[in-house]
């Protein structure tokens, strides 16, 4: 599409420039989960496959690849361990959910630590459920905690997991 200099023209073609900045803008943006932040508003993006932000319910197939990316700026300087806590409400109990939970989240999971407060950083974490897992609808929180238990971020969201 080209645009002319007549006035109107300009003025059109300025906000079809408009309009395709904001859409990439979007597109940039991972966060595709309906979740509430359970911290201090840290989490800049969250991604997790399965999920689609009109849906109120993630759905995540056993033996599938899953992938979780949650982008958020720290709270403070850690130290060289944050700890991964990935907890399933069923039913009111309090599930860690198996091979996720309590592990190092400084590991193999795109963050080198120590963290420094203020700064960006980007949590990756890939996984799949087993046969062990229920086919259950759950609330999920994710948390990485520092040493001592604080939240450095936390988002809870809606997970139905399906065969």
């Amino acid at each position: 599409m080209f645009c002319f200099l007549k006035m109107n023209q300009h003025t059109a073609c300025l906000a079809l420039f408009c309009l395709i900045m904001m859409v990439a803008v979007q597109a940039n943006d991972e966060t595709n989960v309906q979740y509430k932040d359970c911290g201090h508003n840290e989490i800049k993006s969250l991604y997790l496959s399965g999920c689609n932000v009109h849906q109120k319910s993630c759905i995540l197939h056993r033996h599938n690849k899953n992938q979780l990316r949650l982008g958020f700026v720290a709270n403070e300087n850690t130290g060289k361990t944050i700890k991964t806590r990935f907890i399933c409400n069923l039913a009111g109990l309090e599930v860690g959910w198996p091979g996720i939970d309590g592990t190092d989240a400084c590991q193999g999971h795109g963050l080198s630590c120590p963290l420094t407060k203020g700064q960006s950083y980007n949590y990756n974490l890939d996984f799949s459920l087993g046969d062990d897992v229920p086919l259950v609808n759950v609330t999920a929180t994710v948390r990485l905690e520092d040493e001592q238990g604080g939240k450095l971020a936390c988002a809870r969201m809606h997970i139905s997991l399906q065969a």
